[in-house]
Parts: C-alpha cells; structure tokens; sequence
C-alpha cells in the first residue's frame, strides 16, 4: 500500500515539472511586409504559444496603444493571439515598420518575445517624371556619333518605388541600366527612383525618340517622358556637275554643285587649284559663260573664329583668315595698341598666339596683298577684338625697381600691372623698422602713419592699373624693400622695389668742399703765373742785359735802386715779421694805365702788404734815371700801339727763393738794411733796367 502511494506522487511530481517545463511563451505567427491602398484596412497577425506576459505593439521603434476606428486587437489576447487591425490607413501614420512584442512570464524567466520588424507600405502614386542626359539639365540631348550616350529617367513621390523601363524607336530597350531608390530625407514616406542608361548611338540614330515609363500599384497607366536626340556626326561630301566636256571659252555654261549630309550642317567652301584661300562660299558655282581667269585684287572672305574673342592669359588663342586674289595674296596680322601703335603679329593666315599676355589685348586686323604689274594691292578685314582676362600681371619692363629721394621728401612708389577682373591690392611694408617681426599690410585706399596705399588708377591701356604707395616725408630708416602682391580668382603676381633714403649734405661739409675747391683753383692759377714768370726770366739772357746795360750809367742805377728800396721799406715798415708776397694783378698791366701824358706810372699797390698807392713822385721818369732814348722810345712805342700789354717783370727779394710761394721767416732790426728789387719793363723798342 505504502509502495503504490510512493509511486504515485512520484509520477504526480513528474507530471508537475513537465508542465512547468513546457509553459515557455513562443511564436505561433508573426507580422509580415504587406502593401496597402490609402484608406484601407489591414491586420497585423501576432499569435503566441502559453501566452503569460502582456502583448505591445510599436512603429518606427515608438509603442502604438490601441485608438477606437484605429487600432484595435483582431484576436484574443488572453487565448495568445495579440494581432493588430489597422482601420483607414493612411501615409503619413501607418507607413513603416511594425513589430510585436510579450513581456516575461514571470521577472525569473527570460521569455520575452520582440517579432521581426514588418514593413507597411501605404501606396502612393508617383507625381513626375522627366529625363535628361546625366549631369545636364538641358531640355536638349545632344551627342556625337561613335560615342556612349548616357540618359537618366528620375520618378519622384511613389510609394513603394516606380518600375522604370526603357524605349527606343518604341522597343523596349532590355539591358544597359540601372535602378536606385531613395528618399530624400529620413522623414519622408515616398521615393525618389532614378534609373540610367548606356546606349551607343551612331549617324542613324539622330532624332531618336527615347522613352521612359514608370509603372506603379496605384496607377491605372503608366507614366512617360520622351526626348528626341540629336546626333552630331561628319560630313559625308558628294559632288554633281553638269557636263564639263569639250567647253568653250566665253561660250558655254558650266555649274558645280556640292552636297554634304552633315550635322550640325556644314559650311561649303570652293577652293581653286594653285589659289590659296577660298574660291566661293556658295553650295553652287555656276559659270555662265566660262572663262579664263584674269589677275584680281584680293579680297577678305572671313576672319574668325568671331568678331569679339575672349583669350585667357597664359594660354593659346588662334585668329583665321581667308582672303582670295590672284596672284594669291600675302597675309599680315596687325595689332593696334590704344596707343595708336601697330604691331606686326603674323604673316600667315591662321595667328597662333600660344601664350597670352595682357600685351595682346586690342583690336587685330588681316591685311591681304598680293602685286599685280608690279603694283601692290591689299585690303584690310573688319578689326577682330581680342579680350583678355585672366591672373594679374605686373608689367615688368614698365614698373620702377628702386626709387631714390632725399631725406624728408616725398617718396612715391609705382607699379603698373593688367588685370581683369581687377585684382585685390596690398602693399606689404614690413615692420617699418620697428624691430618686432610683423609684417604691415596695406590695401589698396588705406594708410599707416605716413604710408598710404592709394586706391589704383586706370592707365592708359585697357584693363591696366596704376597702384601707388605714397611715404610722406621718407626717413632713412625707411630704405629697404616695399612688395605689392596682387591676386584675383585666376592668380597672383607681385613685384618688390626698393627704396634709398639719402641724407642731405650737410652746410658746413658744403662750405668745406667750396673752400677746398677754391683753395685749389688759386693754387693751380699761382703755379701756372710762376710758371709763365719763369718762362720770362729765362729769356732774359746776358746778351740782352748786355746791351742793355751799357746804355745806363753807374749812378742812373744807383738812384733807381734807392727809389725802389725806399718805396719797399715805406711798405714793410708796418709789419716787420712778414715777407712780402706780389700781387697777381701787379705783374700784369695795360701800357695806356701804366703810363700817363707826363711819364708818370701809377699803381694802385706794388706789394700785397701796402696799403697805399705809389706816389707819382717816386716814379718820376728823372728819379729813375731813363735814358733820353728809352724815353722817347717808350713814349713812342704807347703813341703807337695803345692798348699794348706791357709784362712788369718784378723780381722777387735776392734772399727770397726765386719766386716760391712758400713765405720764408725774416728777423729785422734797427740795422737791417732794405733788399733791393730789379725790375724790367719791355715796350717793344726799349729796354729799361730798375736795380
């Protein structure tokens, strides 16, 4: 009895855990990605196995509570079915991702259940739908033969994503693109599809219609956007003439036609064998009648590419033309400065400039010349403009390198440079001495003390400037570099002048130099004067005195010499430590003021140290002791030639060094006794000795 009970609750605690072991919550279903018309209804099923926790429901992560006529239970929730009905669907709520979600059975056991997220889709339909080539937005297609053409088809505003298929020539084109869908923003509920295309198009192929159609759940048709390309490709050129047989000169007719299936259509031109340039523009030339060609002036057919062409610097433009004439004529470019210059540019027919600078902005000619019986013809096309634009550029061989101004002046720095569009200015200074490191930057209308940037002016040249910085009363230590740096969206340039301050000389190195200039011009006139007396001296040689001599007598040279020493000593008496030093103007003298009617000499001074006249008395004629014949001849030789320089000839004391300027020291006394002079005066036919 005690066995069978034992056994028994044995198998009823068995039972009790195999139940507890199998009261674990699991899935039965859970919600799945459905597709739903706006306003309609749906359900979200949501069944679990021994349901013990409590069923919840989120959106976009965010829990949903039940609403009346919107969210209400489809099942059960007691019995484990937590399935959701949606009532009126609707974009803007229900569009997104649902999930299920039970609770624990118990806070010990670790059966919460959270369902794979389900999409929802309310649909919308697509709103528009347009295609273009890929990266351009232009209303036209254009593309060259030979080459890829890639088209894009862009359907916005659909919910789920449009279907895009591709047309040609209304065949649906199979392969060659791709689809992506996105949304534009994280927010938004519709999409925006956009499907490319690769297609190779050739010549036959121009003015294709191309289409695309999106298909969609909510459209009844599809829609559709078409484009018409346009397909560029080369000439192909066929000829058709009438019959160029047997032809007589200025009798029969003949016509040329030229045919060329091209696109964009092409241009004809008719050229002459053994003529440069073009013959006829026309797609026709008709001859009526033929004959010969005869010599012609030239004449310009086109120039090109365009009346007005915009260059950029630093890179190649080209100029064309064609001109006709027989002989065929000589090309020349011509370019006109607003200087009114003309430069030769060229002399063939195509002008390749390969690098451009600002110097070639103007106007350009084509001159065409050819010579017919030695006589020169030309013409001369409508003038082509050549605009430059471009990074600045500072007219290097035009702009100053360094300025010099004097002290306390006004220094003015220039600097000449093209630009278009105008570029940004600033003058860099440094740090104006100041010893810290910084750089002082100026912009063009602004100052610093006494720098100022003024605001550029145009020169004379088109799209040219003159930037000037200006430093009001330059200080030495204002000498060192100025940089001006300009820049615009092309580039930059920039040019470096130096400034040199120097320092005014100062009045009293001024009255130094003057001196000493002075001073040596006296000293080179005194060394010439002894020179020249020297000269004198040696022509007096002995046989002149000699000849002289004897027509003197003992005591006529005695009372010479006493008249003369005593006007010496009268002359010295004033100053006994000085020597005397003759005075320039008396070793030259005009014979008419020497000497006057009644043979008396007058002298304003005879030494340097007089400081009154000679009197009339001590030049006496008879004081002298002339001789009767000296006299006369003296007084003949100034009746005869007035105006006559008569050279004095006054020698120096015979203790002095012979003429030196160097002054020697004497000591006089009470004893000293007076040196004597000799003096010769030579009018052209006398000789008279003073001793």
């Amino acid at each position: 009895m005690n066995k069978t009970k034992m056994e028994y609750l044995s198998w009823l605690v068995i039972l009790c855990l195999l139940k507890t072991c199998s009261a674990i919550q699991g899935w039965v279903e859970q919600p799945e990605y459905q597709e739903v018309n706006p306003q309609g209804s749906f359900v979200l099923p949501c069944v679990i196995s021994e349901k013990r926790g409590q069923c919840r429901w989120e959106k976009d992560g965010a829990p949903v509570g039940l609403q009346d006529s919107k969210y209400e239970w489809a099942g059960n929730p007691d019995t484990g079915d937590c399935s959701l009905r949606v009532l009126a669907a609707e974009l803007q709520y229900d569009d997104g991702v649902w999930q299920c979600q039970v609770t624990p059975s118990s806070f010990q056991n670790k059966d919460a259940l959270t369902s794979e997220g389900a999409q929802i889709v309310i649909r919308e339909p697509p709103t528009e739908i347009h295609i273009q080539r890929i990266g351009d937005e232009g209303a036209e297609v254009i593309a060259s033969a030979g080459e890829e053409l890639e088209l894009e088809c862009i359907v916005s505003g659909g919910n789920p994503p449009a279907q895009i298929h591709w047309f040609a020539h209304n065949k649906e084109i199979l392969s060659g693109h791709t689809q992506e869908n996105s949304r534009i923003s994280p927010e938004a509920r519709t999409w925006i599809s956009v499907s490319r295309l690769t297609l190779p198009v050739s010549k036959s192929d121009n003015g294709a219609i191309i289409k695309c159609l999106a298909e969609h759940p909510t459209l009844e048709a599809s829609l559709a956007a078409q484009t018409a390309i346009t397909i560029h490709y080369p000439p192909s050129v066929s000829i058709e003439t009438s019959s160029l047989s047997n032809l007589e000169d200025e009798k029969d007719p003949a016509t040329l036609r030229c045919t060329a299936d091209s696109n964009p259509p092409a241009t004809v031109l008719w050229r002459k064998e053994g003529l440069n340039g073009i013959f006829s523009p026309d797609d026709e030339i008709n001859f009526s009648p033929v004959t010969r060609h005869t010599a012609d002036s030239p004449s310009i057919l086109s120039v090109g590419p365009s009346h007005i062409v915009a260059a950029q610097k630093n890179k190649q433009a080209v100029l064309s033309c064609e001109a006709e004439g027989n002989p065929a004529p000589r090309y020349q470019w011509l370019q006109k400065l607003p200087t009114q210059e003309v430069f030769i540019r060229g002399s063939q027919k195509t002008l390749v400039i390969d690098n451009v600078t600002y110097n070639h902005q103007g106007e350009f000619v084509c001159k065409a010349m050819n010579t017919i019986n030695g006589e020169e013809r030309s013409v001369q096309s409508e003038p082509i403009r050549v605009e430059v634009s471009g990074a600045p550029q500072v007219m290097k061989y035009e702009a100053q390198h360094e300025v010099r101004v004097q002290n306390g002046e006004d220094a003015t720095l220039e600097v000449l440079f093209c630009a278009d569009p105008p570029p940004k200015q600033a003058w860099h200074l440094g740090d104006l001495g100041s010893g810290s490191g910084s750089n002082i930057i100026l912009a063009a209308g602004t100052g610093h003390g006494r720098f100022i940037a003024e605001s550029a002016r145009k020169s004379d040249r088109e799209d040219c400037y003159i930037s000037v910085l200006r430093i009001n009363g330059a200080h030495p230590t204002d000498s060192h570099t100025y940089q001006l740096k300009l820049s615009n969206n092309h580039g930059n340039d920039s040019h470096i002048i130096h400034l040199i301050v120097r320092d005014h000389v100062s009045q009293e190195s001024l009255i130094a130099v003057i001196v000493g200039a002075t001073l040596t011009i006296l000293l080179f006139l005194l060394i010439c004067i002894y020179c020249c007396k020297s000269g004198k001296n040696a022509c007096c040689r002995s046989s002149d005195n000699s000849t002289t001599k004897k027509d003197f007598k003992p005591t006529d040279i005695e009372s010479e010499r006493t008249d003369v020493e005593s006007t010496h000593s009268s002359n010295l008496s004033g100053f006994p430590e000085k020597s005397s030093v003759i005075p320039p103007d008396a070793l030259y003298s005009s014979s008419n003021e020497k000497l006057n009617p009644h043979k008396q000499y007058i002298h304003d001074s005879l030494f340097n140290d007089s400081k009154e006249s000679l009197r009339a008395d001590m030049m006496n004629i008879t004081n002298l002791n002339r001789t009767q014949s000296s006299s006369g001849d003296l007084n003949t030789s100034n009746a005869t030639h007035p105006g006559r320089i008569s050279y004095n000839d006054l020698c120096f004391p015979k203790t002095s060094n012979y003429g030196s300027m160097k002054k020697k020291k004497h000591h006089y006394n009470a004893t000293t006794q007076h040196v004597g002079v000799d003096c010769r005066l030579n009018p052209p036919n006398a000789t008279l000795y003073y001793n």
